[in-house]
């Protein structure tokens, strides 16, 4: 399944202000407001696909009460609350369950979090990783050519001094 990457972008929802402040039913129902959710909801060529948790509003029922989504057909994509500290941060694993065994881990397939009311997506630990080794390549890189300067520096006093004979 093609995932877009929307790390860049956080999103706060003025029509859902009355839910404030949230708990872990109202936020997992905040973020399926969303264009993270939206976006979740069709395939690369734009075409509808089910989501695990609409089908549960359908069916009246709330996909934050545990049970509700294991009830539905697994190979679907799925937003599990998955910790949250009300009424300020919330984590939401977006997630395919390859299995109707709840023994076996679902496939995950992306982080969000609700924090202070906006919603945002987690970078992935590949970017995470990316981003922390450039920036160590940056302050290898400043060191070494610090060290080249310092090391010139010296050989030409080197060569200066050594021409000198007393």
């Amino acid at each position: 399944m093609d995932q877009q990457d929307q790390t860049g972008l956080q999103e706060f929802i003025p029509a859902c202000a009355g839910w404030f402040p949230l708990d872990r039913f109202k936020a997992l129902a905040y973020f399926e407001q969303s264009s993270f959710f939206a976006a979740a909801g069709r395939d690369a060529n734009g075409q509808p696909i089910t989501v695990n948790n609409t089908e549960a509003r359908l069916a009246g029922l709330d996909p934050a009460v545990p049970g509700v989504l294991e009830s539905l057909p697994h190979g679907r994509p799925e937003f599990v609350l998955e910790n949250s500290q009300e009424p300020n941060a919330f984590t939401i694993r977006k997630q395919i369950r390859t299995s109707a065994n709840p023994q076996e881990r679902p496939l995950v397939l992306a982080y969000y979090y609700i924090a202070n009311n906006k919603i945002m997506q987690a970078p992935s630990a590949h970017q995470v990783t990316h981003a922390r080794l450039q920036r160590c390549t940056f302050a290898l890189q400043q060191g070494f050519e610090k060290l080249q300067d310092q090391q010139q520096a010296v050989s030409c006093r080197g060569a200066v001094f050594g021409t000198r004979k007393g």
